[in-house]
């Protein structure tokens, strides 16, 4: 008989309802993070925008000093920058067959909007923090 060359055998185990579960439930997960960090990328622009609004028609007349009024509108019009950056679709060529390389890059994207979101956070209370030392020290 001549030695005939076979191909291994492949036995695959069709996933438990708990992998497929959980498989879902992390798909699902992603969507609603990255839904969730969007939205409040835009409210961030909202409310930034409404912010730097009154500022610009409320600062002087409440007492806030000029030194302090420049601060202010430049941290709310960062944020609305910073947000609108963050809202940008991140591309990349990837392999899609590879799974290590979809979570990678799935990661990437959410950290990368997270990051934006912390910006903004510390922008925001910069700004009311130029907004109350200038009204505390008015000049």
């Amino acid at each position: 008989m001549k030695d005939e060359k076979r191909s291994p055998v492949i036995h695959v185990e069709s996933a438990s309802g708990d992998d497929v579960l959980l498989t879902e439930w992390g798909q699902e997960l992603f969507k609603s993070s990255l839904k969730l960090v969007n939205d409040v990328l835009i409210q961030m622009i909202s409310l930034a925008s409404l912010l730097l609004t009154a500022a610009l028609g409320f600062l002087e007349r409440i007492g806030v000093g000029k030194p302090w009024q420049l601060p202010v509108f430049i941290l709310l019009l960062t944020v609305i920058i910073v947000s609108m950056i963050g809202l940008v679709p991140m591309y990349a060529e990837i392999d899609v067959r590879d799974p290590d390389v979809l979570r990678r890059f799935r990661a990437e994207i959410l950290r990368k909007k997270r990051l934006a979101l912390w910006i903004n956070t510390s922008l925001l209370t910069g700004a009311f923090l130029c907004a109350i030392i200038g009204v505390t020290t008015r000049s």
